[in-house]
């Protein structure tokens, strides 16, 4: 009787064929590295063979169990194996492999588990480095709405200090010609800044741990100034322009910051942004020295601000 074969599954026999045929040379393999084991070493010799079927069905992506048997038989036929596997059934060997599948499994497994654990330990170590006081630091100094405020005390009454009245910003805001509006960032900002100046300046002289740096101020004061009477005196003690959109000449506004930075003595400190806008903010020497309550932080004077951000970022609980 002829018959006739499908190239559909003439591709299937070609496939099977080419998959015993990679099983069968993957068991020779395995049994021609088992080197010069003798009957002695039994217990060595299935250690290492049920390694290596384990090892190679995940190097040649090989069903463990097909290769397990192919391996059998490859042993089975060959003369100086056959005292060592003669007593062994086909069911004890697999049981065997298998037993040492778990168990590599289990290892990996408890590696994992090590690496996780020391992927643990050294983000832990790394949260320790002054460094990363520095990263805190510098992120709280990214976000402008952390220093949002107003110098308006009392704005539902009408009373002084209103300053920003009739603009989308909540910031003071003056107008200067080189640099267009200037943006008041809140007193907290400056304080953030000086943190991160000390704290650079210890780990520059190579102070590494978090737990070994200090603050770098002397006196920590309470507020002598609530915010709202900070708010009344604020644009006369700094020499704060009045902000008016209209006025846009040089003759107007020009200098403006150079006024306040020469009022202030270099105290009011100035960040050019993007174009049309710059943004100013009070040095920590400065606001301490006006020793007001802060904005964001009410009830905190600038060195207790200080002494809070300093713990916070170094896990220290120093209480001055």
């Amino acid at each position: 009787m002829k018959h006739t074969f499908t190239r559909e599954q003439i591709k299937r026999i070609i496939l099977e064929e080419l998959k015993n045929s990679k099983v069968k040379d993957a068991a020779e393999e395995i049994v021609d590295d088992l080197g010069d084991l003798t009957e002695g070493e039994g217990d060595s010799f299935f250690k290492k063979l049920f390694s290596k079927i384990f090892q190679k069905s995940k190097e040649d992506n090989i069903d463990e169990e097909g290769l397990a048997v192919e391996t059998w038989k490859e042993l089975k036929s060959r003369t100086k194996y056959k005292n060592i596997v003669a007593g062994i059934t086909l069911a004890s060997f697999l049981g065997g492999l298998q037993a040492n599948i778990d168990m590599q499994q289990q290892m990996g497994a408890q590696a994992k588990a090590a690496t996780k654990t020391t992927q643990q330990a050294l983000k832990s170590i790394e949260k320790q480095n002054t460094e990363d006081a520095i990263k805190q630091l510098n992120d709280k100094l990214s976000i402008s709405v952390l220093y949002t405020w107003s110098v308006d005390s009392a704005k539902d009454s009408g009373a002084s200090g209103e300053f920003i009245t009739g603009t989308q910003q909540n910031f003071p805001l003056f107008q200067d010609y080189n640099y267009g509006t200037v943006q008041i960032f809140s007193p907290e900002y400056g304080v953030v800044v000086k943190l991160k100046n000390d704290i650079q300046k210890q780990i520059d002289q190579g102070v590494i741990n978090k737990k070994d740096l200090k603050p770098m101020i002397s006196d920590v004061k309470d507020p002598s100034m609530s915010k709202q009477e900070f708010a009344e005196i604020y644009k006369e003690l700094y020499g704060i322009p009045d902000f008016d959109p209209a006025n846009v000449s040089k003759d107007d506004i020009g200098g403006n910051i150079d006024n306040v930075t020469k009022i202030t003595k270099g105290g009011m400190k100035f960040l050019k942004g993007k174009k049309g806008s710059a943004y100013g903010y009070e040095s920590y020497e400065l606001s301490d020295f006006v020793n007001a309550e802060l904005p964001n932080n009410p009830g905190l004077s600038p060195s207790q601000f200080y002494m809070k951000l300093f713990n916070e970022v170094t896990g220290q609980n120093i209480n001055p």
